[in-house]
C-alpha cells in the first residue's frame, strides 16, 4: 500500500505460506473486484494442527526496499530456486506485436534485427545472449494451430524457429497458461491429453474448470482451471516437457491467479482452499519445468507459489507498442522478489 510519497511507501504486505489467505474487507464496487476475485469463502479446514497464514508487516519510505524485504521473507517461508546465469534481458512479443508474435516469419524478423542491428541489446554481465520471447499465441506455430495437447500435432515450425534463434546466439523464451484458457466458446469441447484413464474420453473445459455454485468460473474472459485435476496437470506436462525438448530454458507463466480462486470443490477431495490447490498445481508445474528453467510469473498471487518459488515475477505490465509512448518497460525482478501486479 502506497502512502503517497515520491517513492510510494509500503505499509503492509502479506506472506502467506499456510492453507488459507487472510480475508480483507475491500469494500464495494470496482475496488472489490480489482483486488479480490473470490466469489465464495474457502471451505472449512480441519486437522490435528491448523495454522493461520503468516503475515508480514512493515513500514518503508521506499516501496523498493519494502518489496525486497518482503521477497526475502517469502522465499524463507516457502523456499526458493537459484539462478546463476545472470538477469535475463531481451524482447517479449506481447506489447508490440500481440497476436502477431505467434507468426514465425514475424519473430524471425525480430530475431534477425536484434542480431544484426542491436548486438549490444543484452546483459553484458551474462554469458547468455539476449532473450527473444514469444508470448501468448506461441502455439500459432503449431499445425494445427493451438492444438499442443494433440499427440498428432506437428511442432516442426516452432522447432525450426527455436533452432534459428539459438543459432543467432540468442535465448528463445516461450509462454504458457497452466490454470487458464481463453477459448470461451470451447467450454464443452474435448481437449486432448486430459483423459482420466486409458479408456476414458478426454475431458472438456467445463469438467476441468473451477466452479462456484456449480457455474464454471470465468475471469477476464478465461476459464479458471482446477490445478489438482490430472488433465490440467497433464496439459502443463505436455507443453513444458516439449519446451525442454526443444532446448527452451525460459518460460513466462501467465494468469496464475485463475488457479488460486476459491471453488465449490476440487478434483483432489483432500483440498479445501484455493491456496492448497494452487500450491499443489504449481509444485507439479515447477517440477516439469526443471531446475534449469528460468520461470517468470505474470498475473500471479503475491505469496509463495509452491515448495520452490520461481526465479522471477513481473513487477509491471508489458510496455505499449510504440516506443515513443512515455512508459516503463516490462520489469522482471529476480528472486528473492516474489510479488507480481495482479
Amino acid at each position: 500500500m502506497a502512502d503517497g510519497n515520491p517513492r510510494g511507501g509500503l505499509d503492509r504486505l502479506q506472506v502467506a505460506a499456510g492453507l488459507t489467505d487472510w480475508g480483507y474487507d475491500y469494500g464495494d464496487g470496482m475496488n472489490r473486484y480489482q483486488f479480490n476475485r473470490e466469489l465464495r469463502p474457502h471451505a472449512e479446514v480441519s486437522g490435528g494442527t491448523v495454522r493461520s497464514p503468516r503475515v508480514f508487516v512493515g513500514l518503508y519510505p521506499d516501496w523498493r526496499a519494502g518489496m525486497e524485504t518482503f521477497g526475502r521473507a517469502a522465499a524463507q517461508a516457502a523456499g526458493s530456486r537459484t539462478w546463476d546465469e545472470g538477469t535475463p534481458f531481451g524482447f517479449n512479443s506481447w506489447g508490440g506485436l500481440g497476436a502477431r508474435g505467434g507468426d514465425a516469419d514475424v519473430m524471425d524478423e525480430v530475431s534477425e534485427f536484434l542480431a544484426e542491428e542491436t548486438p549490444a541489446f543484452r546483459n553484458t554481465e551474462s554469458a547468455k545472449g539476449p532473450y527473444v520471447g514469444v508470448d501468448s499465441y506461441w502455439d500459432k506455430m503449431l499445425a494445427p494451430e493451438y492444438a499442443f495437447e494433440d499427440p498428432d500435432t506437428s511442432w516442426a515450425e516452432l522447432e525450426r524457429y527455436v533452432a534459428d534463434v539459438k543459432a543467432r546466439g540468442q535465448e528463445p523464451a516461450l509462454y504458457f497458461q497452466p490454470f487458464a484458457n481463453f477459448w470461451r466458446e470451447g467450454l464443452d469441447e474435448r481437449i486432448g491429453g486430459t483423459a482420466l484413464c486409458d479408456t476414458c474420453e478426454n475431458q472438456t473445459y467445463r469438467e476441468m474448470a473451477l466452479k462456484v455454485n456449480g457455474v464454471p468460473v470465468n475471469i477476464d474472459g478465461a476459464w479458471a482451471l482446477d490445478p489438482t485435476n490430472p488433465g490440467v496437470q497433464n496439459r502443463a506436462r505436455i507443453a513444458l516437457g516439449k519446451f525442454r525438448e526443444l532446448g527452451v530454458r525460459y518460460v513466462k507463466l501467465d494468469f496464475l491467479t485463475h488457479g488460486y480462486v476459491e471453488a465449490d470443490d476440487w478434483y483432489d477431495t483432500g483440498v479445501h482452499t484455493g491456496q492448497q490447490a494452487f500450491r499443489q498445481g504449481m509444485a507439479q508445474v515447477i517440477d516439469v519445468a526443471g531446475e534449469d528453467m528460468f520461470v517468470d510469473l505474470a498475473i500471479s498471487p503475491c505469496s509463495p507459489r509452491s515448495s520452490r518459488t520461481p526465479a522471477a515475477s513481473r513487477a509491471t505490465c508489458t510496455a505499449p507498442s510504440t516506443t515513443g509512448t512515455p512508459s516503463s518497460p516490462t520489469a522482471t525482478r529476480r528472486a528473492p522478489s516474489t510479488c507480481s501486479t495482479p
